[in-house]
């Protein structure tokens, strides 16, 4: 639980990636405090090389987590990714009819390591941020649900087209 802001989900999946966790599962929720949003995240991970992690590096993660918060520093910038595709990924967008301006992305794709945080980090570079999403990984496929909004002002489908371009060359890349 923290002060919302664009790039979070970016900033916490990096670092799991850092320790070697995977997610398995992820809520992710915004809800009014004050003036502003609070972030309420729940995470299920696993080791990436499979198993429970250990509480140290759960401690460990968690202490990075809070330094990422702390800092001022940007995440790096990702390649630019490949366009080519092999379709064995779904990007899927619509407007969501329970809340003006935001989308609803749905992503089907193989799972790997470091997935979350690349779908986060590209939709924070392409001026989306995520207001919620649903996250379920079965049999090494994540089918993952994601409700966005722009937060640069820019039209939301030119930007949710420029991230379908992106996530799915980055896909194709890592497959």
């Amino acid at each position: 639980v923290t002060e919302d802001r664009p790039g979070l989900v970016a900033q916490v999946s990096s670092a799991f990636l850092a320790h070697a966790l995977d997610v398995r599962a992820a809520q992710i929720y915004c809800r009014a405090q004050g003036e502003g949003l609070e972030a309420v995240d729940f995470f299920w991970l696993r080791n990436v090389s499979g198993g429970t992690p250990e509480q140290s590096r759960l401690e460990a993660c968690t202490r990075t987590i809070r330094e990422l918060l702390e800092s001022a520093s940007s995440v790096p910038e990702l390649a630019q990714p490949s366009t080519a595709r092999d379709g064995s990924a779904r990007v899927d967008f619509a407007p969501d009819p329970s809340a003006p301006d935001h989308y609803e992305v749905v992503l089907e794709a193989r799972d790997f390591p470091g997935l979350l945080h690349t779908v986060a980090r590209l939709m924070h570079q392409h001026g989306l941020e995520v207001s919620r999403c649903e996250i379920r990984t079965e049999d090494g496929v994540a089918r993952d649900r994601f409700f966005v909004a722009s937060f640069n002002g820019a039209p939301a489908e030119t930007q949710l087209r420029a991230f379908r371009s992106a996530l799915l060359g980055v896909i194709d890349a890592v497959g």
